[in-house]
Order: C-alpha cells, then sequence, then structure tokens
C-alpha cells in the first residue's frame, strides 16, 4: 500500500498528525516536537533529569522570564519594543535589596522599588514620545545606562 492511500484511509497521518498541524501550526508542532525529542533525550541520559526536584528547580528558574514575557508581550501586541527590561529586572532586585538592608519594612522596600521602576518605564516612553527617538534606541540606551 503506498503512502498517499494510507493517508486517505484514516491512516496516523490523517487522523492525528493533520488535525494537530490544522491548530498548531507548523512552528508550534516543529518546537512541541523537538521539546519532547530533547526532554526523552535528557531523560534517558540524565538520570535525575526527570525526577520531581529536577522538575521543580527547572520550573521555579523559568518564573522571572515568564513574568518579564507577560510584560512584554503587551509592548509587542501595540508594536512596541523594549530591550531595557533585562536589565531593570536585576536593578530592581538590587535596589530592594539596598532597602531591605537599610531596614525598610517589606511593603514600603517593594512599593519603592515599584516606584522607580514605573519611572524608568515612564524615562522610556518619555524619550520615545516627545523626544521621538524610536524605542529600541531608547530602551537600548536604558538598558545599557541602568
Amino acid at each position: 500500500m503506498s503512502d498517499s492511500i494510507a493517508r486517505k484511509e484514516g491512516g496516523f497521518y490523517a487522523t492525528i498528525v493533520k488535525p494537530l498541524l490544522r491548530v498548531l501550526g507548523i512552528q508550534n508542532a516543529c518546537l512541541i516536537g523537538l521539546i519532547f525529542i530533547l526532554f526523552s533525550a535528557l531523560s534517558i541520559t540524565v538520570p535525575y533529569f526527570f525526577s520531581t526536584g529536577n522538575i521543580e528547580v527547572l520550573f521555579m528558574g523559568f518564573i522571572f522570564e515568564a513574568i518579564m514575557a507577560l510584560g512584554m508581550t503587551l509592548v509587542i501586541i501595540s508594536g512596541g519594543i523594549d530591550l531595557s527590561v533585562s536589565a531593570v529586572l536585576p536593578f530592581s532586585a538590587i535596589v530592594v535589596a539596598f532597602f531591605f538592608k537599610a531596614n525598610f519594612p517589606v511593603y514600603v522596600a517593594i512599593g519603592l522599588t515599584y516606584v522607580i521602576t514605573a519611572g524608568i518605564g515612564l524615562f522610556n516612553a518619555w524619550m520615545s514620545n516627545t523626544l521621538k527617538v524610536h524605542p529600541f534606541i531608547a530602551t537600548l540606551a536604558t538598558m545599557l545606562t541602568v
């Protein structure tokens, strides 16, 4: 039986692969497949890769990136770009640590850090909107300055 006949008769391709490609798209399907292959290979070659502790460490390590990605989603949807995010996150951690070292209460330290980082964002917006600097250049300058 040839491959084209098997596809027409409702084989694996027609019942599983084709609907998945229609829903996910070829790029997302390839990405999911590569992640599955990588996860399987690491599970076989590294003894403790598929352990509960390691999976927890992997997920906890991606929390900061996930939070930044959520914020960047709104920026990208609106047609802009913000390169300073990768510098503002560690800067905010340093600022809040300084406030903790100075014996500020937790809520005050976090609140002041929010105000400072929001000020950095407003400075980016001011450079882009008022000075008409391209957002790529403005946020790149902020990233290198912070």
